[in-house]
């Protein structure tokens, strides 16, 4: 998965405690396709 890189469906999120930032990709992935978020 890591080098596939991130698209339109995975994306990389470091866990930062920024969960504003979180919630925003979370209701993105949730309003289209869908998807995967990994924390690091």
């Amino acid at each position: 998965m890591i080098l596939m890189g991130e698209s339109d469906t995975l994306e990389f999120k470091k866990s930062t405690g920024e969960w504003k930032e979180i919630t925003k990709t979370i209701s993105a992935f949730a309003n289209t396709k869908g998807g995967t978020i990994i924390l690091t």
